[in-house]
């Protein structure tokens, strides 16, 4: 299991990972600590976490001006629905014969959008730490595993940096989540508020002109390295089902971790 809940302070992580205290998950839909307590089902505290994980990261990345988010957009849900559809696509280059695997796109570093792109894991989930295996994280939150995620393209644990560049991070966790068995699809017999999932194979896509203009371009890629440079995107979605609880002084909408 590459998810670890953590409903209050003293507990112990299973392995090496990014840990997001709930704190920082009080906007995606989670109301408190209590929401992972003891008494709660594994598979619904699981996809809380998650759900507010996804909520978060879309819901920021959708907020950016344009051209604030370079090589990254995300797909909200239609909220007049009870199914709730996140997904993240990463645009990645790579220019043929410097040696250097697929990459974000490179934030230009002159013009009027120099330094303009790219954000960090803590500019989403401020308080965010890393984890080590055994260690206690300090408090009730969710634990994701940095292996996982660094076998889709993130960082290794030890080269995470919460304040760096996230977006290979961002978009390796949501082909995780779309192509693991880690956070199941509802069946018969397991429990789960997920009812879709998407990891498609990578698609190329064609660089646009701002790319690399002469001026304030929107990368730092050169126009004379267009010829042998590789653009390739890759997206993941993860869709959850949710069902509308009694009025109470209001309805909500809560998920459904259920089997089918």
């Amino acid at each position: 299991m590459a998810f670890q809940i953590f409903p209050v302070a003293g507990g112990t992580a299973d392995f090496d990972g990014l840990f997001i205290p709930v704190g920082d998950l009080l906007n995606g839909g989670i109301e408190g600590a209590s929401e992972f307590a003891d008494a709660e089902p594994a598979a619904l505290k699981r996809d809380k976490g998650l759900f507010a994980v996804c909520e978060l990261i879309t819901a920021y990345v959708a907020g950016l001006a344009p051209g604030v988010a370079l090589g990254i957009s995300a797909s909200r849900p239609n909220t007049s629905t009870v199914n709730y559809q996140y997904g993240l696509t990463v645009q990645l280059y790579e220019v043929l014969g410097e040696g250097s695997p697929l990459a974000p796109l490179p934030v230009p570093s002159a013009g009027e959008n120099a330094g303009i792109g790219d954000f960090s894991i803590e500019d989403i989930f401020p308080n965010a730490v890393k984890v080590a295996a055994a260690a206690d994280p300090g408090g009730s939150g969710i634990l994701i595993e940095s292996a996982s995620v660094a076998n889709f393209g993130g960082a290794s644990h030890a080269a995470l940096d919460l304040t760096a560049d996230s977006r290979m991070y961002f978009g390796a966790l949501f082909r995780y989540m779309a192509a693991s068995a880690d956070l199941p699809l509802r069946t018969a017999s397991i429990p789960s508020a997920v009812t879709a999932k998407s990891a498609a194979a990578p698609v190329t896509f064609f660089p646009t002109a701002a790319m690399t203009a002469a001026t304030n371009p929107t990368t730092d890629i050169a126009a004379a390295d267009l010829p042998r440079t590789v653009f390739v995107q890759q997206s993941g979605s993860v869709t959850f089902n949710l069902i509308a609880s009694p009025p109470d002084p209001v309805m909500d909408l809560e998920l459904n971790s259920v089997t089918i």
